[in-house]
């Protein structure tokens, strides 16, 4: 094979490989802040949906909260509600 149909036929596999990656999640945007005076990791949430999302990842999964560094989410310790 000459170096030239290597490089062709790179160029048509790579967008098809591309194409079946998985994309990465969006977090949803739901209001929450760390509950103030506890620990950081205890989230409270503002709405029914950002409480259930909060549940979802309790002890093993992280989300942004309000003031986050977009980089660096916030680990979930617990989940609470708001009023």
């Amino acid at each position: 094979m000459s170096v030239r149909t290597v490089l062709i036929a790179a160029l048509l596999i790579l967008p098809m490989s591309a194409g079946s990656a998985p994309k990465p999640a969006t977090a949803p945007d739901y209001s929450s802040v760390c509950h103030p005076g506890e620990a950081k990791g205890v989230v409270l949430c503002e709405t029914a949906e950002s409480y259930q999302y909060c549940k979802s990842l309790e002890g093993k999964g992280t989300m942004l909260v309000e003031g986050d560094d977009p980089a660096k989410p916030t680990a979930v310790v617990s989940c609470q509600q708001a009023g």
